[in-house]
């Protein structure tokens, strides 16, 4: 439980974040954005320029608001309440909104609608439509408010407000600006992907082909999608040029009824040209006069569907940030300082504390036994302890404590005994631990950063006040990056705990466990940090206290400290003593010899005393009494030597302590234990994997515990929490790999261990995926039904069968196996399901091009090869194979660059007929990607605007791909690639370094497109937030004049 100091004044200081965030007055926002729908809010948010905190509202204001700035304006978003669309719900909103912020000046009701398309209005899916007044109609009509008169006919009443003149004005200067210039609506769309990368598979245009009108006599013939519905009833329409959404201007219907009835849509079309129908506006226009726009999502018939909404409330969004940036005038953004509120500055804290935290954090701790009654008290009297605890000689050891021992000698339990007897002990100190765990496959839990991250997060969680000293730090990097992936840094985490530490007005006591199971380089970066930091503390007249367990190698010591060397103290070996009087039985006077000569030979190591226990008990529940003292004389003495009996002896299942050794070794992300069962099962019994002999009753986990037990002998365990499993101590890992004694147990492994365990697991793995759970294929959709544990290495398999392969390094005659089992129906959709995150129905078929864009993410340049080979794809098929919708050779370069993989998957796939100028979609869509623009931008997209990152592997891909065809002038229309890297980050070095490049390889500087005149114009254009980015303009700048200069 997390001590909390809590600051009750409603204020924060200078440091907090109010002030930089953005929050401003509630009388400065003048624009209401209203939406009906939480997709609609979604694509509201990401057209931001800068998100706000959200201020105080008013009592009864139940609304939710999202606040920020477009252009010179101050938005705020209001979204109905789940489920309550209709004019009714849409008017309560905006009386709430209009309460809470009483300058809004203009209303926009923006999101989906049904279209109405006639001869008049080539109306299609994505297109938006404004309302606007016609002769006749003031814009917005209510189509369902009227009365019935005589023969049955329904009469309409009453007309509502039309938009405001301001906004009508807006608009008029907006499509004048149009005739001379392209809409910058796929322009925001691709920018708002850029900032958020989650949206892209909803915000992407899905494409004319998934567009279909339908007669509108004909009626949906039932399920989610038109699949079953007879294409030969489908309007013939002109294809258009271009994918970008046309804007339509005239008159919108809305009701309080959904319309999904086709001859209800014409018949309003022929009454009142409607272009458009929808269900809030006519709730606004009279008290909140407004302007609606609507993206087209369906056609209100019976064929509706959802496939189109996200992006459609994209365009819709889209235009409306056009609409405010270039149409309606605005004031300069005041920004005032509010006061935030409590709940919000706990809101902010938390997720400044959750940026620290990481999902292993807790792990190695919770692992870690207790000892047994009766032991390790004895190190609370002894007189380093005591001299550590009340800081006596203080300028002799500058407060740390070091217990240093042998390989599983019990410095861990020792440690994590002091580390609870001390948090009961110290009620008025700040405590946190950290335990390294070379055992886990995650690299925050053996690292440096890991260490800082969670002894950070510790501290700042135990004190409120002091965590509000450095919420700023936080602030700053969330303004820097808004919402890209981003990760604190060692220096800047090393600075923040010192200012912490230094700061704090509690004393501080730190524990760090297993200093040895990090990197060499790390251990030593650790302890010099370590050391200075209680240097700075004495310094500083700090109370910190640090407690420090390592083996004795490497040897690395402090100038000072207090030491104990654990296995050579007469206490320890007493626990030892008191351990084997506890579990070794039978607990009969006679047994007594055998007792004190397992300590004697234990030598202060308690891990083997705890093996030698188990050993002997086995021995005595096999009734032969008389073998245990020979037994006991045979076990050698040292740890490693007993692991070597323990695997080398009377062994019939010598196969399977093989594999499972293997898994435990090489695993690539953690397995439960029926997914590490069922991993060994694969590859020793496959036959157990069928539906039938899986349903076996009798296997349960207490079952697969055991076996998990027995097959490693004894030195594979399950974790405490039941998830995953791991050596019994990291010596075992050190014994396996070190001086290769599996090699040495296991000589079919000679000279190939690593990459013949690899290729062991990846058959295991393929095993797997050809035998899933019946489970798998019981539901119409299985990728949930790989989330259930009978699933757990189902799942693993699908995930990782390529890294074991790529690991193998198997000649592509052994991969020629591989790749025909991936091209079986079952097994395609099993790697495209969880390779890609996709999902479809049972009756989808795969091809090879699927396969294809699967293995091309993965580096395994040798699949690629084999699957584009004459006897796999024709040749006349290679290059319409390759360029699908989801260019493999995209995926490639962006894995490439991410994962630091070798350049040979691209080679393979400009060798197999790619085309490097190939994108998904046609070329003038904007929102997709071709090779080149991956090669030049994608490292920037996944890292900060100012990191100084090594683009080498870019530019070398750049040049392969121009070596190959690519169109480096390519132009889009946001411009060139050339523009393209100038405006998104022109300062960094990195950026500079590619720039330099493209201009190396053709790159014209005087070409115009993106509404720039030349690349000159573009970097004027450009406008970074960043401070520090002056000299790379200068830079860029130099390189682009003198670029731009006629050769001599």
């Amino acid at each position: 439980m997390s001590k909390r100091k809590r600051n009750n004044e409603g204020t924060l200081g200078e440091s907090s974040l109010q002030t930089a965030t953005g929050s401003i007055s509630l009388r400065s926002y003048t624009i209401g954005w209203i939406c009906a729908l939480s997709l609609e809010m979604a694509a509201a948010k990401t057209m931001l320029d800068e998100i706000h905190l959200e201020a105080p509202k008013i009592p009864d204001d139940d609304n939710s608001y999202i606040l920020g700035s477009v252009a010179h304006h101050n938005v705020v978003i209001v979204c109905l309440p789940a489920g309550g669309y209709g004019t009714i719900n849409a008017t309560a909103a905006a009386a709430r909104l209009k309460a809470s912020f009483p300058s809004i000046e203009h209303y926009l009701m923006v999101g989906i609608g049904g279209g109405v398309p006639d001869n008049d209005a080539d109306i299609r899916l994505g297109d938006i439509v404004v309302s606007i007044p016609t002769t006749n109609l003031p814009g917005v009509v209510q189509y369902d408010l009227g009365k019935t008169v005589a023969g049955g006919h329904f009469q309409r009443i009453g007309v509502l407000n039309k938009p405001p003149h301001a906004l009508l004005s807006a608009v008029s200067k907006l499509r004048a600006d149009h005739k001379t210039k392209e809409p910058s609506i796929s322009r925001f769309i691709a920018q708002a992907i850029q900032k958020y990368p989650l949206i892209q598979d909803n915000f992407t245009y899905p494409g004319a082909q998934q567009d279909q009108l339908f007669d509108w006599e004909y009626e949906h013939t039932g399920g989610e999608t038109c699949r079953n519905c007879d294409i030969n009833r489908i309007e013939r329409r002109t294809s258009r040029s271009s994918p970008e959404p046309r804007i339509h201007y005239g008159v919108i219907a809305s009701g309080n009824q959904v319309i999904k009835h086709g001859q209800m849509r014409n018949k309003l079309a022929k009454e009142m040209g409607v272009y458009c129908v929808e269900m809030e506006a006519a709730g606004l226009m009279d008290t909140f006069p407004c302007l609606v726009i609507r993206g087209i999502c369906d056609y209100a018939d019976s064929h509706k569907n959802k496939k189109w909404q996200d992006y459609s409330a994209a365009t819709a969004a889209a235009y409306t940030k056009e609409l405010l940036c270039f149409g309606i005038p605005g004031a300069k953004i005041q920004k005032q300082p509010v006061i935030i509120p409590d709940h919000d500055q706990e809101e902010i804290e938390l997720l400044f504390l959750q940026s620290l935290s990481f999902l292993e954090i807790d792990n190695r701790r919770d692992n870690i036994e207790n000892p047994i009654r009766n032991t390790c008290d004895w190190f609370f009297e002894t007189e380093v302890f005591t001299q550590w605890l009340q800081r006596q000689d203080i300028e002799l050891h500058n407060g740390v404590l070091w217990i240093k021992g042998k390989p599983g000698a019990g410095k861990s339990t020792l440690l994590k005994h002091t580390l609870n007897h001390c948090e009961r002990l110290l009620k008025d100190h700040m405590i946190a631990a950290y335990f390294f765990s070379a055992r886990s496959s995650e690299r925050l839990e053996k690292s440096f950063i890991g260490m800082l991250r969670s002894l950070i997060y510790q501290v700042l969680d135990q004190d409120s006040q002091l965590c509000q000293n450095f919420i700023s730090y936080f602030r700053k990097k969330k303004k820097k990056h808004g919402p890209k992936i981003w990760n604190w840094s060692e220096g800047e985490l090393k600075d923040l705990f010192i200012r912490a530490v230094t700061q704090s007005q509690q004393p501080i006591v730190l524990f760090v466990d297993a200093l040895d199971e990090c990197d060499e380089a790390e251990i030593r970066a650790v302890v010099a940090y370590l050391e200075n930091l209680s240097s700075v503390a004495i310094a500083s007249k700090t109370d910190l206290s640090i407690c420090l367990s390592s083996r004795h190698y490497p040897t690395i010591t402090m100038q000072k400290s207090l030491q104990i060397i654990l296995e050579s103290h007469i206490n320890h070996q007493k626990d030892i003593e008191i351990y084997i009087q506890e579990r070794l039985t039978p607990m009969i006077p006679e047994t007594q010899w055998i007792r004190a000569g397992v300590r004697t030979r234990a030598e202060g190591v308690f891990m083997w005393a705890v093996l030698v226990v188990e050993m002997l008990n086995r021995a005595f529940d096999e009734g032969d009494i008389a073998a245990v003292e020979y037994k006991l004389r045979q076990i050698p003495q040292g740890l490693e030597k007993v692991f070597l009996d323990l695997l080398g002896k009377d062994n019939t299942h010598k196969e399977e302590t093989l594999l499972i050794l293997q898994w435990q070794l090489f695993v690539a992300s953690d397995l439960e234990p029926q997914g590490l069962y069922e991993a060994v099962i694969a590859g020793t019994a496959p036959e157990s994997l069928v539906p039938g002999a899986r349903q076996n009753p009798l296997i349960t986990l207490d079952v697969i515990k055991r076996y998990i037990t027995s097959t490693s002998k004894g030195l594979i365990e399950v974790a405490k929490s039941g998830w995953g499993s791991q050596f019994i101590h990291e010596t075992v890992r050190d014994f396996l790999l070190r001086n290769q004694r599996l090699e040495t147990l296991y000589p079919i492994l000679k000279d190939q261990m690593v990459k013949a365990s690899h290729k062991r697991l990846a058959g295991c793995c393929l095993t797997a995926l050809k035998n899933p759970p019946s489970e798998v294929w019981s539901s119409q959709y299985f990728k949930p039904a790989l989330a259930l544990p009978s699933c757990n290495f189902l799942h693993y398999a699908a995930s990782n069968i390529f890294y074991h392969i790529r690991l193998s390094e198997m000649p592509d005659t052994e991969l020629e196996h591989f790749v025909e089992s991936f091209r079986q129906p079952r097994v395609l959709k099993l790697l495209h399901c969880v390779g890609l995150n996709s999902g479809f129905d049972f009756d989808d078929k795969l091809t090879d091009s699927d396969l294809l864009q699967v293995i091309s993410r993965r580096n395994c340049p040798g699949l690629v090869r084999i699957l584009l080979t004459a006897s796999n794809i024709s040749a006349g098929a290679v290059g319409a194979d390759i360029n699908q919708s989801h260019q493999p050779l995209v995926s490639a370069i962006q894995n490439v660059i991410l994962y630091k993989y070798s350049l040979e998957t691209i080679e393979a796939l400009i060798e197999g007929g790619s085309d490097p100028n190939q994108s998904g979609c046609p070329p003038e869509h904007s929102t997709n990607t071709t090779p080149l623009e991956a090669a030049a931008l994608y490292r920037f997209q996944m890292s900060l605007d100012h990191e100084e990152v090594d683009v080498s592997t870019n530019i070398k891909i750049i040049k392969m791909l121009v070596a190959a065809g690519a169109n480096i002038n390519l132009q889009r229309p946001s411009g060139s690639l050339l523009q393209t890297c100038i405006t998104r980050r022109a300062c960094s070095k990195a950026n500079i370094a590619v720039i330099k490049a493209l201009i190396d390889l053709g790159a014209d500087v005087h070409a115009e497109g993106g509404g720039y005149k030349n690349a000159l114009d573009a970097m004027k254009a450009r406008t970074c937030r960043c401070q520090d980015c002056n000299h790379g303009r200068e830079e860029l700048t130099r390189v682009l004049m003198n670029a731009m200069q006629p050769a001599p």
